[in-house]
């Protein structure tokens, strides 16, 4: 089909025909022809007196691109036409004309919708700098800049070559200018969206993430969202979704302190605030900013500003909350103002935040009765996370064991989540290191059957985790100090009831197969201190009682291998088991260079009560 005619009876020819037809062999021919007609149109366009040119069949072509660019087969044809490079030029030349300028937008952002030759081909041709310079020529809050950040937003999806280029000529720092509040004021709220989107595309290259950071991108967002967390109609939840994914994705290591709030604001909006249909996004946003909450409160950096009554409080209130989502932040967050404050040792000022925590706060009664409740299994693991944080004070050992901590955990010593029952071994172990009354609480009966201990050590035995194993033992270990290794002169009652509980076969197995295994030399030399003891004790009971079960033990000791659990199980690892006596004849004579003077001298100490039993009549 051959075209023929002026530019108006071409572009009313293509007005009367559809300009693609999946029915029609010969319709790409055509579409193509046509295509060129125009762009033929426009070129000689170019060459006129700038005051003798049609604008409104410019803009009216320019249309016809964007329109006919919906089909997916016409965007390579517009291309091949020449429609990308004649769109840019006009593009820039239309500098007083927006009508022009919205529609050439529009031709190049459908012509590069998922094709990424186009995209390069719009690269090449200078179109990034084109639309960047249209976009920061014009007010922010005309029609024109959310057309140029939608044009930007399709030609670098997923297209690294045109991320690149927008961020080298400071795309992002002009995308960042879009968020702010009187944009949404004055109802622009799809141009910020777009521009969130935007953003996120530049992010996906490590030049964005650096260029982010150097123009303060989080702080940008955070303000964002302080505007945004107190209004909660529709236009504002389409804003507010893609900003906190980007969020998610970007921690902001060092938040300020009134930036903070409004993260924490979006956590309390209520699903009764909302409209039906915005329910399911608000949760999706309130998880990835608890995510994010979680994520700023683990940056020891933060530990000061968080660790304010304003915010322990509102944690401290979030427990109580019916929302499992916001009692689990609270409680997590909570946890991090008393976690570890480094991965090599404990920092003072975690030690301070926990006595605070338990002695100023009065922070252990609510978690404890929340523990009592029908809780969510989440928002357990975070309290009792708390709580095996909590004790690690010596200061606060008394007052959380006085307020019957063992006896309410004790209930999640058996839970079938891994991750409650370790935390809560760890956090037992904590509470009787070097305190005889929280060490009695755990040889009581909770059940009415087994004592803790008991409960403990069926654990131990059955368990195929080697956290839960080594972290259940030191309890025992824990025992036995105090037991034997400390003064309690004035409480020999007491003292006589637990070593009673721990002069046990079952026990001194445990703490001996702890010290044949090599990997663990710390872990052994606890166990080394804890069976000497018992030896060096051995006369206090005129039956000997402690010192045979020792060699009660030595005597059946034949293993010389640990069975590993099946491979892909998550614990699964090949824990190298030594007899007994070659385990600590290994650490005397420091096999291996892992064993200091010390441990070696704890050892042979050991080795030589026992031979010294062994002689006994």
């Amino acid at each position: 089909m051959q075209f023929e005619g002026t530019f108006e009876t071409s572009r009313l020819f293509l007005r009367l025909t559809p300009p693609y037809s999946d029915t029609d062999p010969q319709s790409s021919d055509s579409c193509k022809e046509l295509a060129s007609l125009l762009v033929k149109d426009l070129q000689e366009w170019k060459e006129k007196d700038p005051s003798k040119i049609h604008w409104k069949y410019v803009k009216a072509t320019e249309e016809l691109f964007a329109d006919w660019a919906k089909q997916v087969p016409c965007r390579s044809l517009l291309s091949e036409a020449g429609a990308i490079e004649i769109s840019i030029h006009w593009l820039n030349s239309a500098k007083e004309n927006n009508e022009v300028r919205i529609q050439c937008l529009r031709a190049l952002a459908n012509i590069c919708i998922d094709h990424d030759d186009n995209r390069q081909r719009t690269l090449e041709s200078k179109g990034i700098t084109a639309i960047l310079d249209c976009f920061n020529a014009n007010d922010k809050n005309q029609p024109i800049a959310m057309t140029c950040v939608g044009a930007l937003l399709n030609i670098s999806m997923r297209y690294a070559p045109v991320i690149k280029e927008i961020i080298a000529q400071n795309g992002l720092k002009d995308i960042l200018s879009l968020f702010h509040p009187g944009l949404l004021e004055m109802g622009n709220s799809m141009t910020v969206m777009i521009g969130v989107k935007v953003l996120s595309n530049l992010l996906e290259e490590d030049e964005g993430v650096k260029a982010f950071e150097e123009n303060q991108g989080g702080l940008a967002l955070l303000r964002l969202l302080k505007y945004l967390s107190v209004r909660t109609d529709d236009r504002f939840f389409e804003v507010m979704e893609p900003t906190v994914e980007i969020l998610a994705a970007v921690i902001v290591d060092n938040v300020q302190e009134s930036l903070f709030e409004p993260l924490l604001s979006l956590l309390e909006i209520e699903p009764m605030d909302v409209s039906a249909d915005d329910q399911d996004t608000l949760k999706e946003i309130q998880s990835a900013v608890t995510n994010i909450v979680i994520e700023v409160g683990m940056s020891d950096v933060n530990l000061e500003i968080l660790f304010e009554k304003r915010y322990i409080m509102k944690f401290i209130n979030w427990l109580s909350s019916s929302n499992p989502q916001l009692q689990m932040c609270g409680g997590l967050c909570l946890a991090n103002l008393a976690r570890t404050g480094s991965a090599i040792k404990r920092c003072s000022i975690v030690d301070a935040h926990c006595t605070q925590l338990v002695q100023e706060y009065k922070i252990t009664p609510v978690l404890l009765e929340l523990l009592k409740s029908d809780i969510d299994v989440k928002v357990q693991h975070a309290l009792i996370g708390i709580i095996k944080n909590l004790c690690l004070p010596s200061s606060n050992k008394a007052t959380i064991g006085s307020l019957g901590a063992i006896r309410v955990i004790s209930s999640f010593v058996e839970s079938d989540s891994k991750p409650i029952q370790f935390s809560t071994i760890v956090a037992i172990k904590h509470l009787c290191a070097g305190n005889l009354d929280n060490g009695l609480d755990i040889i009581q009966s909770y059940t009415g059957q087994a004592t803790l201990l008991e409960q403990i050590i069926d654990v131990v035995e059955k368990t195929d985790n080697p956290g839960i194993c080594s972290e259940g033992t030191r309890i025992l270990i824990n025992l036995i100090r105090l037991g034997w290794g400390t003064d309690h002169s004035s409480r020999e009652s007491d003292l006589a009831t637990l070593r009673n509980h721990l002069t046990t076969l079952r026990v001194v197995t445990l703490i001996g197969n702890m010290i044949k295994k090599p990997k663990f030399p710390l872990l052994q030399n606890e166990g080394i201190v804890a069976l000497t003891l018992l030896t060096l004790n051995a006369e206090q009971d005129g039956t000997m009682r402690n010192g045979k079960v020792v060699l009660e033990f030595v005597a059946q000791d034949t293993t010389t291998k640990e069975e590993s659990p099946e491979e892909d199980t998550p614990t699964a690892s090949e824990v190298e088991i030594l007899p007994f006596f070659e385990a600590l004849n290994n650490v005397i004579q420091n096999v291996g260079g892992n064993y200091p003077t010390e441990m070696s001298s704890n050892a042979s100490a050991l080795l030589a009560r026992i031979e010294t039993l062994q002689g006994s009549p």
